[in-house]
């Protein structure tokens, strides 16, 4: 897609920068709205994914869980405080920052949820003591829970003991009450979103709209949503 906007990753490229809420079980795509490349995910898109995720609840009805899964782009306090207000259970994966990696690197009570052929740990789960001040500033305590494995197949990780054979990842939720590693393992159901996007790229041609004009393209993706 042709954009007067630079995209911050890919520096010589000129593209958009899209938002998409997709229905995991069903593939619909029931939120999009296209930005400028150069914007990044944030504050100001906390109220446009609270108006999605409200309209999606009063659609599914009041006794269907309704579950916001969104990578670490989105660990944003305000996006967590607005599924928090649209009534929304969600799980984010957590930028490790120097705080929150000192955090787990300085929990010890893990717990063993996979072992190896030799019966020794091979995922393990922990609940972490850590709470961002701006989580605390819009009154949410949000639960933060991290897993260490010795897989390497599962997104990107980051190594934080140097002596331990371990990589791990975090992940915020307001869920108090599910397993730690369920958690963990729901999160992974994000990907699901990625043959969303293939098929807006191929059925819809996003990808390639010939137009030079921002709102001329931003009208596809919003006739797609609402598809």
């Amino acid at each position: 897609m042709h954009s007067a906007c630079p995209n911050p990753r890919y520096h010589a490229r000129a593209s958009y920068h899209p938002i998409l809420v997709c229905c995991a079980e069903v593939g619909a795509c029931v939120g999009a709205l296209l930005r400028p490349g150069d914007t990044g995910l944030g504050d100001a898109d906390a109220p446009t994914i609270g108006r999605w995720l409200r309209r999606f609840r009063i659609a599914v009805g009041g006794d269907v869980q309704v579950t916001m899964r969104i990578d670490a782009g989105g660990d944003c306090a305000a996006i967590y405080a607005a599924a928090q207000r649209a009534g929304a259970r969600f799980i984010g994966k957590a930028k490790l920052s120097a705080d929150l990696s000192g955090a787990i690197q300085s929990t010890t009570k893990w717990r063993t949820v996979e072992t190896d052929a030799f019966g020794r740990p091979s995922t393990q789960v922990a609940e972490i003591r850590f709470s961002r001040e701006a989580w605390m500033a819009l009154g949410y305590p949000f639960r933060v829970v991290a897993m260490r494995t010795r897989e390497r197949d599962n997104g990107k990780q980051i190594q934080l003991w140097s002596a331990l054979d371990y990589t791990v990842q975090a992940f915020v939720t307001n869920d108090w009450t599910g397993a730690a590693e369920d958690i963990a393992y729901e999160y992974d159901g994000r990907a699901e979103v990625e043959p969303v996007i293939g098929e807006l790229k191929s059925g819809w041609g996003i990808g390639k709209i010939p137009s030079k004009d921002f709102r001329a393209n931003h009208a596809v993706p919003a006739q797609a949503a609402r598809t």
